[in-house]
């Protein structure tokens, strides 16, 4: 099966939002019940994904299978942190392939097409956030060469 992976245009906005409906959905499955499942369908998810597409600090890339969308990510320049002496640096803001298509090596052909953009932008650092316990995430993005590095920490009061 040949898989390509295209930049995001304004005709996939419909399939990023249901791929990140299904993302969403494993998520609060999984790890964080207080994401809210309609984000994506609703005005700002759809805002979210058409700044991503269209704006030139922004990047949307998709996987296509038998002219299926399989997968996606988002990722965009960071605002620069004035009370950290870093190099700017762009965030991997959501990313998703559908399961029936994970651990064939697209997640990493998405990963390196952000990485490709986030260069030709000048930019030297990238992160990305992801719920502690995505154990299978987290070694993904190991294995690309990231490693820990802020924690955060939260608590009802």
């Amino acid at each position: 099966m040949k898989i390509e992976i295209k930049p995001a245009t304004i005709e996939n906005l419909k399939d990023l939002q249901s791929l990140n409906l299904l993302l969403r959905k494993n998520l609060i499955n999984e790890f964080n019940h207080e994401l809210n499942l309609e984000w994506s369908i609703e005005k700002g998810g759809e805002e979210f994904f058409r700044y991503a597409i269209s704006n030139e600090n922004a990047c949307g890339f998709v996987a296509i299978a038998d002219e299926e969308i399989i997968g996606y990510l988002i990722g965009s320049i960071c605002d620069e942190d004035l009370s950290r002496i870093i190099p700017i640096s762009a965030e991997i803001d959501s990313f998703f392939v559908s399961e029936k298509f994970q651990s064939l090596g697209i997640g990493t052909r998405l990963y390196s097409a952000f990485i490709d953009w986030a260069r030709s932008k000048n930019i030297k650092r990238i992160r990305v956030e992801t719920p502690a316990g995505n154990v299978r995430g987290i070694k993904f993005y190991q294995k690309c060469g990231m490693h820990n590095h802020d924690l955060i920490l939260e608590c009802e009061i």
